[in-house]
């Protein structure tokens, strides 16, 4: 009987690792992921900066990174969350 409640608790912990690791991963591409956006909308702005009456399309989109950025952002936060709530 002991037995049984033993392996029972230890699929129980295996499962809450398991869910805590992917959590991690997923909190953790997000920031990379972030980390990456920023770099390009940082050369975007640069290369608009040097350019007097900067090109349209570069500014559009810098403007749908810019939002893509704002949405990762909140994914990355409700991640974190998931990820504390588990931990």
């Amino acid at each position: 009987d002991k037995l049984h409640e033993y392996l029972g608790l230890m699929q129980a912990v295996h499962s809450a690792f398991s869910d805590r690791s992917s959590a991690l991963l997923t909190v953790q591409t997000l920031l990379s992921e972030l980390s990456s956006m920023n770099l390009r909308a940082e050369k975007l702005e640069a290369a608009s900066s040097r350019i007097f009456g900067a090109d349209k399309t570069r500014n559009r989109r810098l403007e749908e990174l810019r939002e893509t950025i704002r949405v990762t952002e909140e994914s990355k936060s409700g991640a974190t969350k998931e990820y504390e709530r588990i931990k």
